[in-house]
């Protein structure tokens, strides 16, 4: 998401407290319900290189957002407008890129409880009835939709190019350095989407604790989590 009262671009990672990070930092003010999280990765706010194509994608941007402005005031909002704001290469450069990370396994089961307690998004990756873990990891562990969170923070090349990563584990007290950055008071996280807790580690069996183990290598590496 980006933030032009705060000069802030934040990469929302699913399954890594991004919802209550927008909602602190005003994205979804007068917008809620299902399309209100931004989860575009860096690649696609950074600006194209090529200024041609860079002013044709804020074009196509901003008349979205106009769509969805124009949705929201006649009472039928279908996606969040902020979503489709963009920066320029000087805003990029300079405004504060920051993202929330999660440990792998952590994140890919709670992904797995929240579709398996009836999220609207179970009809996308075609399951229709309850699934035993280790199926959901060897059947969706390579979705697309599931891609590893080194995607979202890293350029094409590999390198990362957000300026800070706070960690899920690490939640209030990195989201306290976000906010000496912004200009933010201090302010303990909401909880807008709680999961069902309990202990990643319980429900690997080896098999699919080796599946993310293959899968999320990059960024297993990258961030330093480990299973245990």
């Amino acid at each position: 998401m980006i933030s032009h009262d705060y000069k802030a671009i934040f990469i929302h990672i699913p399954k890594c407290a991004g919802t209550s990070i927008e909602a602190v930092l005003g994205h979804h003010a007068d917008f809620s319900g299902y399309g209100r999280q931004d989860h575009r990765t860096i690649r696609r706010l950074k600006p194209h290189p090529n200024p041609i194509v860079a002013a044709a994608r804020r074009s196509v941007c901003h008349m979205r957002y106009a769509s969805r402005m124009a949705a929201l005031r006649a009472g039928f909002p279908y996606a969040n407008p902020r979503s489709m704001l963009t920066v320029t290469q000087a805003q990029f450069d300079t405004y504060f890129k920051f993202a929330f990370v999660r440990n792998p396994w952590d994140r890919l089961y709670s992904v797995y409880r929240k579709l398996m307690s009836g999220d609207w998004k179970t009809g996308e990756y075609g399951i229709d009835a309850p699934m035993e873990f280790d199926e959901f990891l060897e059947r969706f562990a390579a979705d697309p939709q599931l891609k590893p969170q080194t995607a979202f923070i890293c350029g094409e090349d590999g390198t990362v190019l957000v300026d800070f990563i706070g960690r899920f584990e690490n939640l209030n007290q990195d989201f306290a350095t976000v906010c000496d950055r912004v200009g933010l008071a201090h302010v303990e996280l909401p909880h807008e989407i709680k999961g069902p807790g309990g202990d990643f580690r319980a429900a690997y069996s080896p098999a699919g604790r080796d599946i993310v183990a293959r899968q999320f290598a990059d960024e297993i590496e990258l961030l330093g989590y480990s299973f245990d």
